[in-house]
């Protein structure tokens, strides 16, 4: 995958239409018994929803508080079945991954997947480098190796909804200051650099993987609820 570092700063990829089936369903699991452990009451109700029109619950479900990082962290042995997915494990392969990052220290390798609302800003990332987490102290890396991170659609609507993100990006030293928010420090993108913004343009079970340096960030929109899981690949450094 020169184009992470050479090219672009990125790789795009598609997994098999039934390996999505079996993320998908992972991730539908752990959403249901979190939305029906917080409410007995909407277990029906939940039961008939797909991932894609979690929106249509509204007020019914206190999202932000609901729905936090941690919560969404995907179990040790649900990420093993993912890992021994054939588009995964030629990934891993191919990067030379040593083992998957754990910036939350829950587990020893970390996976977690997102729900992006339609219209609701507070459910994106805002545009940053995933580098500049690490540099303000969100985790800590083995000696001899490098980073790369992994998005993956789980549901989004093509040309609507996604992931953005600057080309060539990882390529410059753009600067970032230090917020406090949600109880820690994270970045935020210091305002006036001259940044070129594309959508990429994917659909359920297409992938990213992209350079530690690369300037993204959430996409929202569309009319249904966007899903997707991530996590940091450690790899042995060249």
């Amino acid at each position: 995958m020169k184009e992470i570092v050479d090219g672009k700063g990125f790789f795009l990829g598609s997994m098999s239409n039934p390996e999505l089936t079996v993320i998908k369903e992972i991730v539908t699991k752990s959403w249901r018994n979190i939305l029906v452990d917080s409410n007995a009451n909407l277990e029906e109700e939940v039961n008939n929803l797909t991932l894609k029109d979690y929106h249509l619950l509204g007020d019914k479900v206190d999202h932000k508080s609901l729905f936090k990082k941690k919560s969404r962290i995907i179990t040790p042995e649900d990420l093993e079945i993912i890992k021994n997915l054939d588009f995964f494990k030629k990934i891993m392969s191919e990067l030379n991954v040593v083992r998957l990052a754990n910036e939350e220290n829950l587990y020893d390798e970390e996976m977690y997947w997102r729900l992006v609302r339609p219209i609701s800003s507070t459910d994106i990332g805002p545009l940053h480098a995933d580098s500049w987490f690490w540099e303000l102290g969100h985790g800590s890396m083995p000696a001899g190796t490098t980073r790369k991170k992994i998005w993956i659609s789980i549901e989004n609507e093509i040309g609507e909804n996604g992931l953005r993100y600057a080309p060539n990006s990882h390529r410059i030293p753009w600067k970032y200051d230090g917020v406090f928010k949600d109880g820690m420090v994270k970045p935020s993108i210091k305002n006036g650099q001259d940044l070129d913004v594309y959508l990429f343009e994917t659909r359920p079970g297409d992938y990213v993987v992209f350079h530690d340096d690369l300037i993204h960030g959430g996409a929202e929109g569309g009319k249904k609820t966007r899903v997707s899981i991530e996590c940091t690949f450690l790899c042995k450094e060249e």
